[in-house]
């Protein structure tokens, strides 16, 4: 790269730069995100769901759930009786938390 083409990079690179934080000043207050909290308890931000009813945006109906969180429910609705959850676990066939 020769000399004469580097302020011209760098002023580019600024311009880009301002115009990348104000799209993303702009994006981030028009509510496109959401935040959530992770199983470990950190916050992060998710993009929300493009949709509105009546004026109003979806938001976080839940957070992230811990791995195998449900399983223990889930299969019960589909019938398992307790015993048989534990057995699925005990020969690891399903992962549940307790």
């Amino acid at each position: 790269m020769d000399g004469s083409t580097f302020p011209l990079s760098l002023a580019w690179a600024a311009k880009a730069s301002s115009i990348s934080r104000w799209i993303v000043w702009r994006v981030a207050s028009s509510g496109f995100f959401s935040s959530i909290s992770l199983p470990d308890g950190r916050k992060t931000v998710i993009p929300a769901l493009p949709l509105e009813m009546d004026g109003h945006r979806f938001g976080v109906r839940l957070d992230v759930p811990e791995f195998a969180e449900h399983t223990r429910p889930l299969l019960a609705e589909l019938g398992y009786d307790a015993a048989e959850i534990d057995r699925l676990v005990a020969d690891g066939v399903v992962a549940a938390t307790r």
